[in-house]
């Protein structure tokens, strides 16, 4: 079985940041350069099987 690469998992980038008593945090500019994010911008955070939040630009 062979796997294509859009089937592998890889971190592209990965950054601990601290959660505020408000329960926000930061999302790191590289993240929001990647995802080109500017202020106002709606994202989507899901919540998946293996207790990974996922953030996409909706």
């Amino acid at each position: 079985m062979t796997l294509s690469p859009s089937k592998i998992k890889v971190p592209v980038f990965s950054k601990t940041v601290k959660v505020s008593t408000k329960g926000q945090f930061v999302i790191p500019v590289e993240v929001r350069n990647c995802l080109q994010l500017r202020g106002g911008d709606k994202i989507l955070v899901t919540l998946n099987s293996n207790n990974e939040v996922v953030v996409n630009h909706s």
